[in-house]
């Protein structure tokens, strides 16, 4: 019972210190932060970190793949995307960033139970990688 509980307060079933993760790309440009472990139909919060002369680009698109595209329900995208498309293998949008300090900020909601695996990169580029644990 101890170690349920503590695995608890840790974050093993929502939020906490051990569900807190991040990844980047290879080239250190994009950073993405989010949680390991999430919920079926309960909204989480991806963010989107842009470093480098890349933060200051306008527009820049990225694309979001696998099955992470598929999913999820993206509830809100701040900044509003100036463009968004449908791709066959997931969605590409296109932000303005310089004027929002490099980042953006997606409320998303995970649809299916299990590992969820994605991809975010800036288009032409090598994804940073991320894989999410969805409970019921």
């Amino acid at each position: 019972m101890v170690l349920l509980v503590g695995a608890a307060v840790s974050g093993v079933f929502a939020s906490g210190p051990l569900s807190e993760a991040e990844t980047h790309d290879p080239d250190g440009t994009v950073v993405v932060e989010y949680e390991r472990f999430i919920r079926r139909m309960a909204p989480t919060t991806l963010r989107i970190r842009f470093l480098g002369p890349v933060a200051n680009a306008d527009p820049v698109a990225i694309e979001f793949r696998n099955s992470f595209a598929e999913d999820v329900d993206i509830e809100t995208v701040r900044p509003e995307p100036d463009h968004m498309a449908a791709m066959p293998d997931g969605v590409r949008m296109a932000f303005r960033l310089a004027q929002e300090g490099g980042a953006v900020t997606l409320r998303i909601k995970p649809q299916a139970v299990g590992l969820l695996r994605g991809e975010v990169s800036i288009v032409g580029r090598r994804p940073a990688r991320l894989s999410q644990i969805v409970y019921p």
